[in-house]
Formats: structure tokens, sequence, C-alpha cells
């Protein structure tokens, strides 16, 4: 039988096209495995980075670590978180939030359980994120209830309040770090998620 030359023509160029969509397939693989390849690794970089309590430990040292709801002790000094979470000012007509920040607030704890007597002040706390960033305490009273007393802490003595801090919106992973001797490095950090 004799081959017509539009038939070997058809051939040669549906073997061409079968090719080239195999080859544009093997390329879209290629590049699909390498997007998942980088997702993973960025994903392995982003866990395994530092929380901002490690963060804190490793700055400062001898840092003693807890959660929220859980009572922290360090040199007879004890502390809790009890709250955490947005707020706003008590008297935004006064105090206005930065652009590019926002408000925060934890409610604690503080109790001189075995401790010399000390001044407790909200100058004792700040906020610490994971990138080793750290807020001071807002001056202002913030809408959840009344601010934590500067008070003098005598063996027995506790003191309760809020404490708002304005910190970066888009950071989600805060420890709260509370100065039991500064001087010495001496830490207590909670883990505020």
């Amino acid at each position: 039988m004799k081959t017509k030359p539009f038939f070997l023509i058809a051939l040669i160029a549906f073997s061409s096209l079968v090719y080239s969509c195999t080859e544009t397939k093997s390329d879209e693989k290629s590049e699909t495995t390498e997007e998942i390849k980088a997702t993973v690794e960025e994903t392995e970089v982003k866990e395994s980075s530092p929380s901002a309590v490690e963060n804190t430990v490793a700055y400062y040292g001898d840092v003693t670590t807890g959660k929220m709801n859980e009572v922290v002790e360090k040199e007879g000094r004890r502390i809790i978180v009890l709250e955490f979470g947005d707020a706003k000012s008590k008297f935004p007509d006064v105090s206005e939030i930065p652009e590019g920040k926002k408000l925060v607030y934890i409610k604690t704890r503080v109790e001189n359980v075995d401790a010399e007597e000390w001044k407790s002040s909200i100058l004792q706390f700040f906020l610490r994120d994971a990138t080793g960033e750290e807020y001071a305490p807002s001056l202002y009273e913030v809408d959840k209830g009344e601010m934590l007393p500067q008070v003098e802490l005598n063996k027995g003595d506790m003191s309760e309040g809020y404490i708002g801090f304005e910190v970066n919106p888009e950071i989600k992973d805060y420890c709260l770090a509370y100065t039991v001797n500064l001087g010495e490095g001496k830490m207590i950090a909670i883990d505020l998620k």
C-alpha cells in the first residue's frame, strides 16, 4: 500500500504536537514542584523561628516562663495574667492611638509572697514580640477597667488591674515580660497565646 505524503506530514505534525504538550506538562510539574518546595521551606523557617517567650529567654537569660491564667513565681513575687485582648482608650478625646498601632490590654495580679517590700508599678511590665520588639505600657487607661495601681507591696499584699500597650497590629505572638530585677536580668515571661 502506498502512503500518501499528506498522511506522513500529518503524522509528523501530530507527533510534534504530542511531544510539545508533554514537555509543557513536564515544565509545569517542575515549576509546581519548585513552588511546593519553596512553600515548605518558608513554612519550616516560620515554624522554627523563636516565639516571643523564647526570644525573651534568649535575650535576658534568667527568665521564669509561664502561660495565661497560670501563676508564675520568682524570688517571692507572684504574677498571673488573667486576660489579654484588644482594647480602646478609656478617654478617646484625650488620648489617641497613633496611626499604625493598636491598643491591647492585660489584666494582671501581682502578689508579694515572700519578698521584701517593693513599689509595684506598671513600669515593671512590658510586652515583647517574637522579633524582640519591646512595648512599654501606655500611660492612659483602657476601657476594660481600673489601671494597675502603683502601690507598696508588703509580704502578703496583692494588687490587680489593667495595663494597656500600643503594639504593631500585624504581630500576633506576644509575651508579657515582668521585671523582677532588671539590673540582674531577672524576669518573668508569660506567653499570651
